[in-house]
């Protein structure tokens, strides 16, 4: 007689002798665990977008960090759908291996013809691993489909991204200039702030943003007379910056006003504090007045202040 109803097959299994009971049971959890497997995980997330994706996955990342992560996978969801496309129009499941290897063809092409560099072809890729890696372990998709994408190695640079003493001096110098011969006091202001931002990036090692979020709070004096900058940085490490008390006292000589939460390098327009790439641009700026063979990013002046405090 067929077996219609649950409760039938249970008794039909009981009435089995033990040993093809127990052998049923295996059968059952080998079968529960191959389906579970190709299910995936179970969907912890509310996201239903690749867009509040998106945004639930950089929630903790810092605001640099989360500027290049979006960056990255819009450029990926264009190259996908071609055009510029929102963001919610790639849908993450349809995504497959081959796909992600087209597009580091792609980018490597894009390399070949100097467009762009080895560094973002892989930025570029460990943005699209670790957001595919998030979609999957938060059940939204299935799989991550760049996991077998193979990174491609990062390229030996012939030359350190490092300035002379001389090469630093030669930018101040032109800051220093700048204020020296601004036809207005708006022009004298500009390139005072100008000049403070490229000293306090090379004496004090900070990173572009350190420099744009910083505010007036933020700084004291130590029982020495110098200046001490606490800082949070990446990863939400805290630290103390030291500076010497000539540099503290030109800090506020530009200081306006009193509140602590003004922001210590202001924008052209006042008020709002200056943005990361202002102060790129104001790097590029006098590292061309100084007439340097290369050019540098701010980062460089990092880089520049190890190196040199390694060899004092």
């Amino acid at each position: 007689m067929a077996l219609t109803r649950l409760d039938q097959l249970e008794q039909a299994i009981a009435s089995l002798p033990e040993e093809k009971q127990a052998e049923i049971l295996a059968q059952a959890m080998v079968t529960a665990k191959i389906v579970q497997e190709m299910q995936g995980p179970a969907k912890i997330t509310r996201a239903n977008t690749t867009s509040e994706l998106l945004n639930n996955w950089l929630k903790k990342k810092s605001k640099e960090t989360a500027r290049a992560y979006v960056n990255d996978i819009t450029h990926f969801a264009q190259w996908m759908l071609g055009g510029k496309p929102h963001l919610d129009e790639l849908e993450l499941p349809d995504v497959m291996v081959e796909d992600c290897d087209r597009y580091l063809s792609s980018l490597l092409e894009l390399e070949a013809d100097g467009t762009i560099t080895r560094a973002t072809v892989r930025r570029r890729i460990a943005s699209l691993k670790s957001f595919l890696k998030y979609a999957q372990e938060t059940g939204f998709t299935l799989h991550n489909a760049a996991s077998k994408t193979k990174m491609p190695k990062a390229r030996k640079t012939a030359q350190k991204r490092v300035l002379s003493v001389g090469d630093v001096g030669a930018m101040l110098s032109e800051a220093k200039k700048a204020v020296k011969q601004a036809p207005t006091e708006f022009a004298k202001q500009q390139a005072t702030r100008d000049w403070l931002v490229i000293k306090l990036l090379y004496i004090g090692a900070f990173r572009v943003s350190e420099i744009s979020t910083l505010k007036w709070g933020q700084i004291s004096v130590t029982a020495t007379g110098n200046g001490k900058i606490g800082v949070v940085g990446k990863g939400d490490s805290e630290r103390d910056v030291i500076i010497p008390a000539t540099h503290l006292i030109h800090l506020h000589t530009s200081r306006e006003g009193k509140n602590p939460l003004e922001p210590v390098f202001k924008s052209r327009e006042g008020g709002t504090a200056i943005c990361d790439r202002s102060i790129r641009r104001i790097v590029v700026k006098y590292a061309e007045l100084a007439k340097l063979d290369t050019i540098p990013s701010p980062h460089w002046l990092r880089h520049s202040h190890a190196t040199h405090a390694l060899h004092s």
